[in-house]
This record gives C-alpha cells, sequence and structure tokens, in this order.
C-alpha cells in the first residue's frame, strides 16, 4: 500500500528526531495547525513552511516532491 503525501510526511516526522509540537513552534503555528495542515501538504504549506519543514527533518529530493509537489 502506498502511502499519500500527508501519511508520509507523518511517517517521516515519526522516524525523526522532531515531535510534531517541536516542528509547529519551529514553523510559529500551533500543533493542531500543523497536523490540519498535514493532512494535504502540496495545498496547506507555504514554500517556507515547506523549505523548513525538508531542512529540519533531511528530506531527500524524491521526498520533498512527493510530499510538497
Amino acid at each position: 500500500m502506498e502511502l499519500d503525501s500527508g501519511e508520509l510526511l507523518l511517517d517521516i516526522i515519526r522516524r525523526s528526531d522532531h515531535t510534531v509540537a517541536e516542528l509547529a513552534e519551529l514553523l510559529g503555528i500551533d500543533r493542531a495547525t500543523l497536523y490540519r495542515k498535514i493532512k494535504n501538504p502540496p495545498d496547506n504549506f507555504s514554500v517556507k513552511e515547506a523549505y523548513t519543514l525538508s531542512q529540519s527533518l533531511g528530506l531527500s529530493q524524491l521526498d520533498f516532491r512527493t510530499v510538497f509537489l
């Protein structure tokens, strides 16, 4: 079963050294807001937020494209 982009992003976060709360704080948003954005990443994240998350999580180019494009 293939993960959709939101599920993939959550999986990457779970495997990282970061919590959703930490990442939300880094983005300057509430944790609940970050969860809502994760539900449909390509449409919900600004370019700056996508870049910040990708750098913090160490996303590969493929994962970045899959999640955010």
